[in-house]
């Protein structure tokens, strides 16, 4: 059998204090006290999840842009290197994404004036 890790998408979550009704892509769904009810920040899309099941899928993402990397046996984050590590690389990641969109400007201007 092969692995595969779930690819990481960030939503928006909140905690339900009651029951209630959530509208999903797939018709209504009911959300109990203590499940939290996450949106895609892409697709706008809603759904309910357990808390159990929450707390061993989801990381918080910081106000800087960073992440804990978890250990998903115990839910606790993982401290020192690895952590550091990739979160080096996010930031890498963003700062290649804006100069590929300066390049890729230079690149239109270039070719519209020659």
């Amino acid at each position: 059998m092969v692995k595969y890790v779930k690819k990481p998408i960030e939503v928006d979550v909140r905690q339900c204090l009651e029951s209630e009704v959530v509208l999903t892509a797939h018709g209504r769904v009911r959300a109990e006290p203590g499940d939290w009810v996450l949106k895609d920040s892409n697709t706008g899309d809603t759904w309910p999840i357990k808390p159990d099941i929450f707390k061993n899928t989801y990381v918080l993402v910081r106000d800087n842009g960073t992440i804990d990397i978890m250990d998903f046996a115990t839910g606790t984050p993982l401290e020192g290197q690895v952590s550091q590590l990739f979160n080096q690389v996010k930031k890498l990641e963003e700062e290649n994404k804006g100069l590929k969109e300066c390049l890729d400007h230079k690149e239109e201007q270039m070719r519209l004036h020659g």
